[in-house]
């Protein structure tokens, strides 16, 4: 007669059972029967034994807990040859018994989670679970949920936690962490592998470089997510602990964004980055010379600096080694980091160290060579013993014997330089290294210091021909920046490039000089390249000189050519501000906006109002929609504080119609201040662009031709706006003989 009871039904098994019987089967009976000698009397302890099947047994039990206890008598007293080697699977359900048999869905889940029990392990469903968790001699760990054979709904699944495993937790506790650290390892390598693939992809196919950055940051996340929810698995507060890691590594993340934007690089995790202590294979032939250490007086400081820049001009003049400019060598001075760390950081082969001091009436120049890698070596040292002022007719005899150490050649006499180097006052030399330094921030109070620093050094030395150089440039600049009208800067421009060009037909500077007015004055896109290309074979290493080359090529769309001159700029002067701004202007040009937004972000950590950036970051947060930022950026782009009330006015706009009112307010008020003063046609060419407004664009356009615009040959540069089909757009690139 059937009947329905509640009972706790258990299965064992024997794991390997078919194998060792397909290859031995006497064995196989004899194991058989060592199981059963072991396993009927316990279960007919605690319950009630019902049959033998093969290799595996039958069980039920009037409670869970006896189905539980049984159990772990049966494994934890198994003889030898059943070690390791029994599953159990127990479920407690309605079952129907008849004859002595029990039939039902109770009794195929204790069967399902029999096979799907690990070997020497117990499989205990969730009801049964349920029934035992009170006890404290029975311990249980959740694994999972587990859709079985033939039953409509998946059963959460428990395994009962061995008792070795509860009296040796430390024991446990690091083969666990043995094993996920082990697992940690070969994510973490995989995730290099792929970002190696990825940053791979994105050269080959010359996307934006920021996507490396990206992806690092996405696996980064990935990872610490993953290994969270590993480690914790089973437990709700796995999902917790993984959404707060990941929120509290990304607020981290973007903190110390805001405070080191200079260094925050996620793509410093891949692979190539990771070993640390050996040279890059790009760094051969190249060098840093260190700031000079001063150990005269303090009075001698313009003279001790002018012997680092000396030595930087002289090497790079020669062209055979790529050396570091005095911009991005300077902020070494007196650092502890190591030189190993500074030839990584800068990607050079070796660095040179010198130092001036008095030994009783004569002064003494040591330079010295160093190769850190692997460990450092003096490859060189030399000390020389010659008055301050006289120092500078050292600069050849020094470069020589520099890169003769570097290339690892001894050159022959007659390939040695015998040209005297100019002699340049010492004075005169730091006061046009700090005018470039003040023409890179691009800023008004910037351009007004770097002219009265050259003046300076035109007054200290009339003969001087880069200060003469340096003055156009920075005319030159102050007209691209909108600073000034062109018709004022252009005379200035030319005269202190005709001077410079006077006084030495052989200096890069000078030849750089002229290439600016080829160029962005006069729209003589041949002469301007002819003469980038002198002034670099005359210098190899002027950073600027490649960074503005770069700029040329870009305006004739060829970008290949572009990106081997920049990239060679950024090499030798990494820390430059106007190199890097000039690289963001590239990535932006070329569409790839993460990576202009790395450089420009950058820039303002370093120069808060570089007016480049401020360009940059206006066009960002008009175009993404970020309208309380873009505000702030557009008060600075029109220098609000010149107009009475202006301020005011975009801030009610902004509140009424929105920020594209205060954009178009902002763009009529330049246009209606322009006809009493000057203004940048290329400034409310850009504001118009950021509505979209084609007729404005064209209006402003054709004015920017009609003011001599510097920005105006940047419009030439191929892209997907429609506006550049307009047979209008089109007329104003042919009168500058751009466009065909």
């Amino acid at each position: 007669m059937n009947q329905r009871i509640l009972s706790a039904v258990m299965f064992t098994d024997i794991v390997g059972y078919s194998a060792l019987s397909s290859r031995n089967e006497e064995e196989a009976l004899d194991l058989v029967r060592i199981n059963r000698n072991h396993q009927k009397p316990i279960i007919e302890k605690y319950g009630v034994f019902l049959k033998e099947m093969g290799d595996g047994m039958m069980a039920r039990f009037s409670s869970a807990s006896d189905s539980v206890l049984c159990a772990k008598e049966i494994q934890e007293t198994a003889p030898k040859e059943l070690v390791e080697k029994i599953r159990i699977g127990i479920h407690l359900g309605d079952v129907t018994e008849n004859e002595g048999d029990i039939f039902g869905d109770g009794v195929n889940v204790a069967s399902r989670l029999e096979s799907k029990a690990a070997a020497g392990r117990i499989y205990i469903s969730d009801s049964v679970h349920n029934a035992i968790k009170g006890r404290g001699d029975i311990n249980t760990k959740y694994i999972g949920t587990f859709k079985l054979k033939n039953l409509k709904d998946p059963i959460k699944t428990y395994v009962v936690v061995k008792k070795e495993e509860q009296l040796n937790p430390s024991q446990f506790t690091k083969a666990k962490l043995a094993k996920a650290l082990m697992r940690a390892l070969v994510i973490l390598f995989s995730a290099s592998v792929l970002i190696e693939l990825i940053a791979f992809m994105v050269a080959k196919n010359n996307l934006d470089e920021g996507l490396v950055d990206i992806a690092t940051l996405v696996l980064v996340f990935l990872i610490t997510g993953y290994l969270i929810f590993v480690l914790l698995r089973g437990k709700r507060v796995a999902l917790i602990l993984t959404l707060v890691g990941n929120l509290l590594i990304g607020i981290a993340t973007i903190a110390y964004y805001s405070i080191n934007p200079l260094t925050f690089n996620p793509s410093v995790l891949r692979l190539v980055n990771l070993d640390w202590g050996t040279q890059n294979k790009d760094s051969q032939n190249s060098v840093v010379l260190l700031p000079t250490s001063n150990y005269i007086s303090e009075e001698k400081k313009y003279e001790i600096a002018g012997i680092h820049d000396g030595l930087i001009n002289e090497i790079g003049k020669r062209g055979s080694v790529r050396v570091i400019s005095k911009t991005s060598s300077l902020p070494y001075s007196n650092t502890t980091k190591s030189l190993k760390t500074i030839a990584q950081e800068l990607n050079v082969e070796m660095l040179v160290e010198s130092s001036v001091r008095t030994k009783d009436t004569i002064t003494e120049l040591t330079v010295k060579l160093i190769n850190p890698f692997p460990v450092e070596k003096t490859i060189w040292l030399n000390t020389y013993s010659i008055s301050i002022p006289q120092i500078s007719q050292l600069y050849n005899e020094v470069a020589t014997s520099l890169i003769s150490k570097i290339n690892d050649v001894n050159l022959p006499a007659n390939q040695i330089n015998k040209t005297p180097s100019t002699i340049i006052n010492s004075e005169a030399w730091e006061y046009y290294q700090l005018a470039a330094y003040f023409v890179g921030n691009m800023t008004r109070n910037g351009f007004d210091k770097a002219e009265e620093y050259l003046n300076k050094s035109i007054e200290i030395d009339s003969t001087f021909s880069s200060a003469y150089s340096g003055l156009s440039f920075t005319w030159m600049s102050k007209k691209q920046m909108g600073l000034i009208s062109p018709k004022d800067a252009n005379s200035n421009i030319r005269k202190y490039a005709a001077q410079a060009m006077q006084l030495d037909n052989t200096n890069d500077v000078a030849w750089a000089a002229q290439a600016g007015i080829a160029v962005w004055t006069d729209y003589d896109m041949e002469l301007g390249e002819k003469s980038f290309q002198k002034s670099i074979a005359l210098n190899p290493n002027a950073s600027m000189t490649r960074a503005a080359y770069a700029h040329l090529l870009m305006i004739l769309n060829r970008w290949d050519e572009a990106w081997e001159q920049m990239n060679y700029a950024l090499e030798i002067d990494p820390l430059n501000p106007m190199v890097i701004a000039f690289s963001g202007a590239m990535y932006l040009m070329e569409g790839k906006f993460l990576s202009a937004t790395k450089k420009f972000e950058i820039i303002t950590a370093m120069v808060p109002d570089h007016r480049m950036a401020n360009n940059y970051l206006l066009q960002k947060y008009a175009r993404t929609f970020q309208h309380k930022k873009a505000l702030i950026e557009l008060k600075k782009f029109i220098e609000v504080d010149k107009f009475s009330g202006l301020e005011v006015s975009l801030d009610e706009k902004v509140k009424q119609s929105g920020f594209n009112a205060a954009l178009r307010y902002a763009a009529e008020a330049l246009a209606e201040q322009s006809k009493i003063e000057f203004i940048p046609a290329g400034k409310i060419n850009i504001l118009y662009s950021l509505l979209g407004d084609t007729e404005g664009r064209i209006f402003w356009l054709e004015k920017m031709y009609e003011q001599n615009s510097g920005d105006l040959p940047y419009l030439a540069i191929r892209n997907d706006d429609p506006i550049q089909q307009d047979p209008r757009y089109m007329a104003v690139m042919r009168k500058i003989g751009l466009w065909e």
